[in-house]
């Protein structure tokens, strides 16, 4: 017979009702975290973006001097 790890066994003393209202919250924290991580990568983006316009036109800037 295959032991339970203690982790997990109190799962199954618990009510269908318990367990999926603790897997729907346990997703609703891990969707957030995404949403969150989504918003953060997606300023990250915006200031890479304006960061590499810029560098561009320093460049092109340069490159008329040197010419």
């Amino acid at each position: 017979m295959t032991k339970i790890p203690a982790t997990n066994r109190s799962m199954f003393n618990q009510s269908e009702n318990k367990v999926l209202e603790r897997g729907l919250h346990t997703m609703t924290v891990a969707c957030d975290a995404l949403s969150d991580q989504v918003d953060l990568l997606r300023k990250e983006i915006q200031q890479l973006t304006a960061d590499n316009s810029q560098l561009k036109h320093e460049l092109a800037r340069h490159k008329e001097l040197i010419s």
